[in-house]
């Protein structure tokens, strides 16, 4: 399958690399062909993703048509042993970052948000009471924000 880039996309190759961020093509093509995980986004894209250092994952935004993948943007993201659960008989959804041997010092509130800190200041867990209602009104919010930006 041939592998092309969008301008956009190879434009990011040097603006990643003016912010100290080096990638080349040929890992972006190394890639698309080996992909540690494969994740659906809107419009028919697909995520793939795999880790590039100790620290760091590329996540690359891809379209296939017929024999072509064709690249739209990729982008760094700091590596994270996040876990996501869901209780939705409580309707609660934690979100824990924390790395072994963290340790909670303090919470805070904010509403129906409670994040947890180390005493270095970290936040290692977050959990979102009735979440299905926050989500709900975050996920309205954007599509109305989506709706009025749109060219």
């Amino acid at each position: 399958m041939e592998i092309i880039f969008i301008p956009h996309a190879l434009r990011k190759l040097k603006l990643l690399e003016k912010y100290g961020f080096f990638i080349t093509k040929e890992k972006v093509i190394e890639i698309l062909k080996n992909p540690e995980n494969i994740t659906t986004a809107k419009r028919g894209r697909k995520i793939a993703q795999s880790g590039v250092n100790d620290n760091h994952v590329l996540r690359i935004v891809f379209e296939e048509k017929e024999d072509v993948m064709e690249v739209i943007i990729f982008y760094p993201a700091r590596r994270a042993d996040m876990k996501i659960s869901y209780d939705r008989e409580s309707d609660i959804l934690l979100i824990d970052q924390g790395q072994e041997g963290d340790v909670i010092d303090y919470a805070e509130e904010a509403g129906s948000i409670i994040i947890h800190f180390t005493k270095g200041g970290k936040p290692v867990l977050l959990e979102i009471l009735d979440a299905s209602e926050l989500l709900t009104a975050v996920i309205k919010s954007l599509t109305v924000s989506q709706e009025a930006v749109e060219v």
